[in-house]
């Protein structure tokens, strides 16, 4: 593949294994250090910790070796198969980060054609093909001889196709994937999230339909287009030049375990030169070393927060003074604060079990008194009675159902019995869910400076409410009805859940957050920092205080990704609504179009778009009138009152 336009003129890129897919495979579990040292020697291989440069390669076969080796330990050609289709962005280098913010499909499409080598890819087997309806890219397939070529195409395979999908994100759901029969491995099928088949042809298909060509990608960003694309024409001037100065000083730069300590008599030093010596022969390659460092520490600054590292880190790491003088420069280099920018790619977050992250053991089981009084709402025939002697054994949860029965939300009833307040007023629906919430809200306990309980509780309360308000419509009745109240209540306990048990991250996070975002930006955002986010952590908090099967299973859905659209249950559609529908007064945020508009259109597939806003309008109006009552109701909840 000839690359033109760079300084040395047209090269010759011979395909390759880049070094960082190296990197990632020997982090791999499965393989102890002594076999890993045994392999990286037998095969010439620089280990895990020395692989700081992009441009290092290994041959396909030094590769399929080190693929060998793990099969050899007793992986299955499966695992490589997953291992691989959970690739992270950042081991895809510059050119992965390119494709990632291409402003099209056409884009993407063109880029990789020019730039595959780089992952690995001989370009010359790539094709593409488009009619009026359907577009086909594909990627020949030579024969395996072995099963270490085998192991290397399976490999290839499952890498760009978790490339393919990182990059397009919801745009990838009409895609068909087809695979050669020839890979076919028991697991392979129910191993993605688009349409997967296999087939008889030698090569992987990619069927599209031909509307997706012109697409405004998802991730679509120019600017960080264009500096990512200096930085992959920079990498093949160091994979050709490596012994130029310009690579040199690159190299040491990346190198660095802290780039803030550089100085260009560092750099001269480490390479054994003087430094007005270094700083000529960068002259004579039209470069300077500011202008090097310049490049680097930008690049460094975006594949940080693209790793999900915090600001705070970020700007320490790259020498900033403070947080707030990098958070300056990057929204005049980028237009948007790094926080912002982080929430756009939180699907590049690296998937990891929520049980890695929260250590079940260190949560506290549901209180007992909490446990006999939920067991006795459940029952539809219990003493009403013997309930609400059971409620005011408990004075703050009592304290809590009298302030809400009272508030004006009920129109100020002032009922002074909580037998009076479950007849009137809250009924077992809301007893149920006001308990769990306050329950957990007392064993959960957060430092008050640093968790947003009146936001917390305000959100909660008024999904839950409005969630109730949209059961009608939603023809939803009966104990769905009831079950939906205490999810709505429920779904955002997560919150408290991760602040509870990732004290200092949160803390960090929460203290980045200057300016108001929406509920997806913040879920976005714990995905990437924490690895998980509070929809997750409340199912996972559903499952460990054993709530009924129902209720888990709406918050399952509930954590579904956004593209999952199609599964989503009623119930959960409903309550992400009720969430949207909320931002629009806290903060403004737009329905029409949004993911929650879509689970609308096919709800209501007989209104048009204006008939469908007039509806969501007048339940929106009618909720508005409750919303003040429900920020007094979330301050008295809060612990600071």
């Amino acid at each position: 593949m000839s690359v033109t336009g760079l300084k040395q003129g047209s090269v010759q890129i011979e395909p390759g294994i880049p070094g960082l897919f190296v990197k990632y495979v020997l982090g791999w579990p499965g393989m102890n250090k002594a076999t890993l040292d045994k392999v990286c020697k037998e095969q010439s291989l620089l280990s895990a910790r020395q692989i700081e440069d992009e441009a290092y390669r290994v041959s396909r076969s030094q590769f399929a070796n080190l693929l060998l080796s793990f099969v050899a330990e007793g992986q299955a050609p499966k695992s490589i198969w997953e291992q691989a289709l959970a690739i992270p962005m950042g081991s895809f280098g510059s050119v992965g980060y390119m494709l990632l913010s291409a402003p099209s499909w056409q884009g993407w499409l063109k880029a990789l054609f020019k730039h595959g080598v780089l992952l690995g890819l001989d370009t010359s087997r790539l094709n593409l093909k488009k009619s009026d309806s359907q577009g086909r890219l594909s990627l020949s397939i030579v024969p395996p001889k072995h099963q270490g070529e085998r192991l290397l195409t399976l490999f290839e395979v499952a890498s760009l196709l978790r490339l393919l999908m990182l990059s397009l994100g919801n745009a990838a759901e009409p895609l068909k994937v087809f695979i050669p029969a020839a890979l076919n491995e028991e697991g392979l099928l129910g191993s993605m999230n688009v349409s997967l088949a296999f087939h008889a042809e030698p090569e992987l298909q990619v069927q599209f339909p031909s509307a997706l060509f012109e697409q405004i990608l998802e991730n679509a960003n120019k600017r960080l287009f264009k500096v990512f694309e200096k930085e992959v024409e920079q990498v093949y001037q160091d994979i050709v030049g490596a012994e130029s100065w310009t690579h040199k000083v690159r190299a040491k730069l990346r190198s660095l375990p802290d780039i803030n300590e550089a100085s260009q008599a560092k750099i001269a030093e480490q390479l054994f030169v003087g430094e007005r010596t270094l700083a000529r022969r960068l002259e004579e390659e039209n470069t300077s070393y500011r202008d090097i460092f310049v490049a680097i520490r930008s690049t460094m600054a975006l594949e940080y927060l693209l790793q999900g590292k915090g600001v705070e880190e970020t700007a320490l790491h790259l020498g900033y003074s403070e947080r707030a003088a990098f958070e300056r420069a990057f929204k005049k280099w980028q237009g948007k604060t790094p926080v912002q920018f982080q929430s756009q790619y939180g699907k590049l977050a690296v998937e990891r079990d929520i049980s890695e992250i929260i250590d079940a053991q260190k949560l506290p089981n549901i209180p007992e008194s909490a446990a006999k009084l939920l067991n006795l709402i459940q029952d539809d025939d219990c003493d009403l009675d013997e309930l609400s002697k059971t409620v005011e054994q408990d004075p703050v949860l009592t304290a809590k159902l009298l302030s809400f029965a009272n508030s004006g939300l009920y129109g100020h009833l002032n009922l002074d019995s909580v037998k009076r307040i479950i007849l009137s007023v809250v009924g077992l629906k809301r007893l149920r869910a006001l308990t769990v919430a306050l329950t957990a809200s007392s064993a959960f306990t957060v430092d008050v400076e640093q968790f947003p309980y009146r936001d917390f509780w305000l959100r909660a309360l008024a999904v839950a409410e409005l969630s109730n308000d949209l059961a009608e419509p939603f023809a939803i009745k009966g104990s769905q009805r009831r079950d939906l109240y205490l999810a709505g209540m429920l779904h955002n306990i997560g919150h408290l859940l991760l602040a509870y048990c990732m004290p200092s991250t949160h803390k960090e996070l929460m203290q980045e957050l200057d300016e108001i975002i929406g509920w997806k930006q913040l879920l976005a955002l714990q995905s990437f920092r924490f690895g998980t986010n509070s929809l997750e952590a409340t199912e996972f908090f559903s499952r460990f205080w054993h709530m009924p099967d129902q209720i888990s299973d709406i918050l399952q859905e509930l954590a579904k990704p956004a593209g999952a659209a199609e599964v989503i249950k009623r119930s959960a559609r409903v309550i992400a609504l009720a969430s949207a529908l909320f931002e629009l007064e806290e903060i403004n945020l737009p329905l029409v179009g949004g993911d929650s508009w879509a689970l609308l259109q096919q709800d209501f597939p007989e209104l048009d778009d204006s008939a469908l806003l007039a509806k969501v309008q007048n339940l929106y109006h009618r909720f508005s009138e409750k919303l003040s009552h429900l920020r007094e109701q979330a301050l008295d909840y809060s612990p600071s009152s």
